[in-house]
This record gives C-alpha cells, structure tokens and sequence, in this order.
C-alpha cells in the first residue's frame, strides 16, 4: 500500500519530555542531592546554570587542596621534607580522584 501524501517526507512524532515535573533529577552523590538545590536556590538565587557549577568546581577544588595539605602535614610527620612532596602530590591526586568519581566535580 503506498503513502497517502506521495512525495512528502514523513514527520516524526514530537518528543515527550523526560522529566515531566521540571528540571533532570540530581545526580547521585552530587552537592544537590538530599533537596539541597533548593538551599542554593534560596541563599544565591541569582547564581544558577554555568556559573552554579563552576561555583562548585571552584569548591571542590579547594576540597582537592585541603586533601593535599593534609597530605602533606602526613607526610612530614613520616619521612620529612621528602615526605611533604610526596604527601602533596598524593593528597591531590586522591583528593581529586575522590571528587571527580563521586560527582562532586564536573568539567
């Protein structure tokens, strides 16, 4: 049986949306799980979007930092002067890993 419109190209159905009670649920593990979002929304509402999660990076990257210090005061404690930079570079490496896997951070 051929097309009732010879010629014309066949329209797709319209898409339903994914999340029909607004925004995508949050991300597991992420900073606005747990109804936090609303939190943020009430205490920075005028900052939402990009400049939210860069807003977040920057945290966590301070997060990243602290986990290095403290990797560092651990590793003077243990070996000394050698042990301050290899505690660094083990505390941000950790520090970001952990980060990084659990949401927290988001390129």
């Amino acid at each position: 049986m051929s097309s009732p419109y010879h010629g014309r190209r066949r329209r797709r159905p319209s898409r339903r949306l994914r999340y029909p009670g607004g925004g995508r649920p949050p991300r597991r593990g992420s900073y606005q799980n747990f109804g936090l979002r609303y939190l943020y929304n009430l205490f920075i509402p005028e900052i939402r979007g990009p400049a939210l999660r860069r807003l977040f990076n920057d945290v966590s990257t301070a997060l990243a930092l602290l986990y290095g210090a403290f990797g560092a005061a651990v590793g003077w404690g243990l070996l000394g002067p050698l042990g301050v930079v290899l505690g660094l570079g083990a505390g941000l490496v950790f520090g970001s890993e952990y980060l990084t896997r659990k949401g927290y951070y988001r390129p």
